[in-house]
């Protein structure tokens, strides 16, 4: 039939029925439904006729025979023409199902179509916020309906269609803009890493909605969309990420709107605050879309700044929030943000009103949010806390300040790679030394020090609480999930990683996922969530017999703080006036100069020669704007206080021990034995380790030949030959000094992974190779071994992982930068710091490039006092430290050839002994 015969029969029905009227019209609708359903499926039937024909089967009696395959038919005529979109419709779709589900004979492809549209529907219910939905109920629903359509087009494309939303909606809660997910390759140079990191910081500017910052890296960010060195697939998700960004940009960035850049309300920003009027709905425009674009320009409004444009901005998320239907999901989002606005205004105009009003709108954006899993639990956190400080309650404000940070904690628990846990939590250590210093103001220092260990080393504790996790969700009674997490490593897994991840660290957690996803707030069995307590601190404290722990807060215009936390006594504030970061700025350009290289004039002076480094310059500020007055404080008569330190951000390149009072001349490794760690967390995991003492095996790696990757070591060699001398049975890989490969091994990857998974091979490490910090990619820093081959701090932490109870009992880590994090200064990811949080009782590593001849000294005099004067590692190290202040007379064991280098070179010089610290036990 053609499409006029069949329009004219349709015409006739229509007339028929509407002669008859109701009830008896009943047939006349059945037979103009089926009609309209023909030509929907087969002779491109337009909108109107979708509309018409779904009305038409809701409107039959519910009794009227043929009703259910009727709504079938409908339905999959639908689905066939790839029409299936949209609110209504999809609602309307829904409706049907349920009837055609019904028919005791369905069609033979129904369960499929059925399936496809119920995922559709809960997609929809999930974008849309229907009351009682549940998003994990939804998503677990979605999945079982993979089984019913199988691999049969179009079905199975509708019902991932809709699990991907659902992953995307759980994951994010409505993000207004997509990104793509950016995954460095394993190889950069400089240049193209600089590219990528702008991907990252832009990420992680929309992750904190840092407007400003978006705008700020917006050109390079398009740039990098036409950029031909970046990987092809992620430059098209790029391209495909910056038009709907762009209008965003253009709202932000302009002082006027125009046609070219409205995606907001046509509106004068120099005249009064938009009225009805001209707030109209756009053509077709529903509720939700309209919030959303006043939400949007609001936001716009927030970047641009000024009294005006905040008043504005408070105008039109008021009208927003009073429009939105009241289970849209997107209403954390919209509530964050107004009672940000709020408190932005109580600030500068102190109108109480403003600060009331901002503290309803946060509470009731918690108690949508529910869980600290919800993306927006810290955003909106940390503003309700100090409207509550504000109102006078200022304990509440503190104990949901701390909620914030541990929401921040969860996310970087839920990433799969290193730089989507740098982007989750880049902000996380700022937050904290805020809440840190919030806390401190009301001297709490108890809950300053946990804000404190909750910003710290993410990355660090992330990767370990992630090892091993088969067997930790059995242990909780898991052992369904337990196989999936096993599947998904082998790749046999269907499942989404990010959704299986969440499932995975919320049953080990007692996090629940979203609402309705079970568990129970607060029951967290994972440490990076719930840092130790003072009570714990203390113990660990007493156990590794430390006088205290000391947190060293960096000043930025105003007073620096010591947070110190006696072993014996209550924890407390010190105000360092002087502790202000800015007087590094000539030392960090040293350490980005330094080299293990002899011939840099400025880093080994030759003997009898003096000059100033800019070392000597931050030992002179150290001592007068920390370490001096924490000695004073400290009195421990009779003997060296003892002391482990926990430096936040740029404090943490300082070699405090090495501080140096100008008056007396002295250092304060002279007065006390210093130790450093990550975090409190890390020094209580350490102090509860069983205690081992050394024997006489080990391996010692000495220069490996990088095929020309980097310069030879020649002292390293005779550096790792002497301590191998001094141990019995050290297995030695690598050069000997002489230039030959020792007959054990070349110094390969698989030389130390093998002896790292080799039971019963000895306690000891010694490395005496090269380090190096990198930024980006897999790797934070790593070792370079022989062939050029490298091995990452994160490869050690998994090869210790699976060497399960293979125990270390010291690392000595002679390489450049083993104490140094290429993420940030409080992710505290370095190779030492991955070392001792994989299970090595002790490590010695530098905090920077280090003289390759000096260090050889060093070393040999370190294991000295260690093996032949039977000194702990902390003492052993402090002891050699100070021999090269106060004696340097080589003992009898020092073979000839570091003689020889001793005799060359000045070792006295801050460079030649400071960059060396010691962590753990």
């Amino acid at each position: 039939m053609s499409q006029d015969a069949l329009q004219a029969v349709i015409d006739y029905t229509s007339a028929a029925g509407d002669q008859v009227g109701r009830p008896d019209n009943a047939g006349w609708t059945f037979a103009r439904a089926w009609m309209l359903a023909v030509r929907i499926e087969h002779l491109n039937g337009d909108d109107g006729d979708i509309e018409r024909v779904f009305a038409d089967v809701l409107a039959l009696p519910e009794t009227f025979p043929g009703r259910p395959k009727l709504a079938a038919y409908a339905v999959t005529a639908v689905l066939r023409r790839g029409a299936m979109r949209g609110k209504e419709r999809v609602r309307a779709a829904v409706r049907l199902t349920a009837l055609a589900d019904a028919d005791p004979v369905p069609f033979q492809n129904w369960p499929m179509a059925s399936a496809a549209v119920r995922a559709l529907g809960l997609l929809i219910a999930a974008q849309y916020g229907e009351e009682g939905f549940g998003f994990v109920a939804a998503l677990e629903e979605a999945k079982r309906l993979v089984a019913v359509v199988g691999d049969e087009k179009p079905y199975r494309t509708m019902v991932d269609m809709a699990i991907d939303g659902l992953h995307r909606l759980i994951n994010v809660e409505q993000p207004q803009f997509g990104m793509p997910e950016i995954r460095l390759p394993s190889v950069l140079d400089d240049a193209l890493r600089d590219r990528y990191e702008v991907l990252a910081e832009f990420q992680a500017a929309l992750v904190r909605q840092d407007l400003m910052r978006l705008k700020a890296l917006w050109p390079r960010y398009v740039a990098l969309s036409e950029d031909p060195r970046i990987e092809e697939s992620l430059r098209v998700s790029l391209k495909q990420s910056v038009e709907p960004m762009r209008p965003f940009v253009a709202w932000m960035s302009d002082a006027t709107v125009t046609p070219d850049n409205d995606i907001g309300f046509d509106i004068d920003p120099a005249g009064p605050p938009p009225e009805d009027p001209g707030m109209a709905p756009r053509p077709g425009e529903s509720t939700e879309q309209w919030v959303s674009r006043a939400v949007t320009s609001a936001v716009g409004y927030l970047a641009r700044g000024g009294k005006s444009s905040l008043d504005r901005a408070i105008d039109l998320l008021a009208l927003a929030l009073d429009r939105a239907p009241a289970h849209d999901v997107r209403r954390v989002f919209y509530e964050t943000t107004m009672g940000s606005a709020l408190m932005e205004r109580f600030v500068q105009e102190h109108e109480r009103g403003d600060l009331t009003w901002a503290i309803s709108v946060l509470e009731h954006a918690r108690d949508h949010a529910k869980t600290i899993a919800n993306t927006h639990w810290s955003t909106l956190s940390i503003p309700l806390s100090y409207a509550y400080r504000a109102s006078g309650r200022a304990e509440l404000g503190r104990q949901v300040a701390l909620s914030g940070l541990r929401s921040q904690a969860w996310s970087a628990l839920l990433q799969t790679s290193p730089d989507a846990v740098i982007t989750a939590g880049r902000s996380a250590a700022s937050t904290a030394l805020d809440v840190a210093r919030m806390c401190l103001a009301d001297s709490d220092v108890e809950r300053a020090v946990a804000a404190l260990e909750l910003g710290r080393g993410l990355l660090l504790f992330s990767s370990l609480e992630t090892r091993d996790l088969e067997k930790r969700l059995i242990d909780v009674g898991e052992p369904g999930l337990a196989q999936e997490w096993a599947a998904s490593l082998r790749g046999a897994s269907q499942v989404e990683p990010e959704d299986l991840r969440r499932r995975v660290m919320s049953a080990l957690t007692g996090v629940p996922i979203m609402p309705d996803s079970g568990g129970q707030r607060g029951e967290s069995k994972i440490p990076l969530l719930d840092p130790p307590e003072l009570a714990e601190i203390r113990a660990a404290l007493s156990t590794l017999e430390v006088d205290a722990l000391v947190y060293l807060l960096p000043g930025e215009g105003k007073t620096g703080v010591a947070v110190v936390v006696p072993a014996g006594d209550d924890a407390y504030r010190m105000s360092l006036p002087a502790l202000d970061a800015t007087k590094l700025r000539s030392f960090e350009s040293y350490l980005d100069g330094a080299a293990r290289d002899l011939r840099v004039a400025q880093k080994v002076k030759p003997a009898g020669e003096t000059a100033t480094e800019p070392l000597d310059d931050v030992c002179l500020w150290a001592w007068d704007a920390a370490m001096g007055p924490l000695l004073r404080k400290l009195k421990t008569p009779g003997r060296p206080a003892r002391l482990v330190l926990v430096p936040v951000r740029e404090l943490a390149r300082v070699p405090w021990h090495a501080a140096h009072n100008m008056a007396t001349g002295e250092r304060a490794i002279e007065r006390a034995v210093l130790s450093y760690t990550p975090s409190a967390r890390l020094m209580c995991q350490v102090a509860w380790r069983s205690r081992m003492a050394l024997s006489g095996a080990g391996l010692v790696v000495g220069d490996p030949d990088t095929a020309g990757a980097a310069r030879e070591l020649v002292a390293a060699r005779a550096e790792a030959a002497a301590v191998a001398g001094l141990y019995p049975e050290m297995h030695y890989v690598g050069r000997l000094p002489d230039g030959t490969t020792a007959p054990d091994g070349l110094g390969s990857k698989a030389d130390v992974e093998g002896w790292l998974d080799k039971p019963g091979a000895g306690g000891l490490l010694h490395l005496a190779c090269h380090g190096v910090v990198h930024t980006g990619g897999d790797m934070t820093s790593y070792l370079l071994l022989a062939g050029g081959e490298r091995l990452g701090a994160e490869e050690l932490t998994a090869d210790l992982a699976v060497a399960g109870s293979r125990d270390i009992a010291l690392a000595v880590l002679a390489a450049c930068s083993t104490a140094t994090s290429s993420r940030s200064y409080d992710e505290a990811y370095s190779i030492g710091s991955a070392l001792l949080a994989a299970g090595v009782r002790t490590v010695v590593s530098a905090q920077w490039s280090v003289p390759d001849s000096p260090t050889s000294v060093l070393m040999f005099m370190f294991h000295h006092y260690l093996r032949e004067c039977g000194l702990a590692p902390v003492d052993a190290l402090r002891s050699a430290q100070l021999w090269t202040l106060r004696d340097r007379r080589p003992p009898e064991s020092m073979p000839q050839s570091l003689r020889d280098l001793l005799d060359r070179h000045a070792v006295d010089g801050v460079s030649a002994w400071a960059a060396f610290v010691h962590s753990g036990q």
